[in-house]
């Protein structure tokens, strides 16, 4: 098939792992996340697997391994994904809002390049 044009950018194929990232970032910061001694540890696991912000997070994530099969189906993969490079610049921006994530310029620099990449990929 190789359809591009309809394709990009397709931001459900794009955002859903973000979406689904945030997801496991926030229930890992409410649940306290994973780490300890092997006794504590199966209770950190227990208590990060429960946290209905990880398991929405999760299921995004299988969304979006449904929503990647589609878009497989029509794009060469060389194509696809840049689609997928673009959520950097999402989860820098979000994480900067959600998780107060530091935002330096090397940082900045670097999901920059990967953009501007990702548009070159894409017209070629």
């Amino acid at each position: 098939p190789d359809s591009e044009e309809h394709f990009l950018p397709y931001p459900p194929c794009r955002d859903t792992p973000s979406f689904g990232g945030f997801g496991l970032k926030h229930g890992l910061v409410r649940s306290g996340g994973i780490g300890g001694e092997s006794v504590t540890m199966y209770h950190a696991w227990f208590a990060v697997l429960t946290e209905p912000y990880v398991l929405g997070g999760l299921v995004l994530f299988g969304v979006a391994a449904l929503v990647w099969l589609r878009v497989l189906s029509e794009l060469q993969l060389s194509a696809a994904y840049p689609i997928i490079s673009l959520s950097y610049a999402f989860s820098l921006v979000v994480g900067k809002w959600l998780f107060h994530d530091d935002l330096n310029p090397a940082r900045i620099a670097g999901v920059a390049f990967i953009v501007v990449g990702a548009l070159i990929a894409s017209r070629s």
